[in-house]
């Protein structure tokens, strides 16, 4: 299994309010994501997360095998969110390991 980490910031540019929308809409296509790649194990969305955090939004999935990465990755369901994370979001940060 692969687990993928990765979290963003909104671009300082976006208001609170459309911060708001964006990661509400964000949360509603990940509550359906697992169902719609086979390879997925589980996926995770937080947005906000606790007042603690240093960035605005973390996504947390799993994937049964390492070559799946890319299958996840390039899927055009998670293609969706990706367009919209690019349009709103700066500073990714990334970590996948095994386990």
């Amino acid at each position: 299994m692969v687990r993928h980490i990765v979290s963003f910031n909104f671009k300082p540019e976006i208001e609170p309010a459309q911060r708001a929308l964006v990661g509400g809409q964000l949360e509603a296509m990940g509550k359906t994501l697992a169902e719609k790649i086979p390879c997925l194990l589980n996926f995770v969305i937080v947005v906000p997360p606790l007042a603690t955090s240093s960035s605005d939004i973390a996504l947390y999935s799993e994937v049964d095998l390492l070559e799946n990465l890319d299958v996840y990755q390039n899927h055009p369901e998670h293609q969706k969110m990706v367009v919209i994370i690019r349009q709103h979001c700066c500073d990714r940060h990334c970590i996948d390991m095994m386990g």
